[in-house]
């Protein structure tokens, strides 16, 4: 029933004209019921012609976690009946040490001779995690282990 209830109530706010951009993060730890109740809903959905091309659903899970479930959850829209929705596939990486270095070189408007070792560390402590990056360079500009010295007029750290 909950199914029922959830597809018709999507399907009558795609019917208004209107467009919904649904948004799950973290699939590689949801249960195999909650995976089903998502696939059952966007089936649903999926059987609504014109309320279809009104929905995009994303769903992120990070690939070195993935469980059965979720490999038979993500492989099952492209089957039943034919095509259920477009598939797209997006893999993302982590940062190389190079894509560190041109993030600060750019951030900062320094050479890379200059930001070449703050580059090392960075990368070395985030594994190259983009989010972790940048993170971890504004509590350095926080608590001012990296500022901006006019004497200099570039952005110091204590190398």
């Amino acid at each position: 029933q909950l199914v029922f209830l959830l597809s018709k109530l999507l399907c009558s706010v795609l019917s208004q004209d209107r467009k919904i951009f649904l948004t799950l993060d973290d699939l590689q730890w949801a249960d195999p019921t909650v995976l089903q109740l998502i696939s059952d809903i966007l089936i649903s959905i999926s059987k609504c012609p014109e309320e279809r091309q009104r929905l995009v659903f994303v769903g992120m899970y990070r690939d070195n976690d993935v469980s059965s479930h979720l490999t038979s959850f993500t492989s099952s829209f492209g089957v039943s009946g034919g095509v259920i929705a477009n598939v797209t596939d997006v893999k993302l990486s982590t940062l190389s040490l190079d894509d560190v270095i041109e993030m600060i070189m750019t951030e900062m408007r320094l050479p890379r001779r200059l930001v070449s070792e703050l580059a090392d560390v960075v990368h070395k402590r985030t594994h190259g995690h983009a989010l972790f990056v940048v993170q971890l360079l504004n509590s350095l500009v926080s608590d001012l282990t990296i500022s901006y010295s006019p004497l200099l007029h570039r952005f110091y750290w204590d190398q």
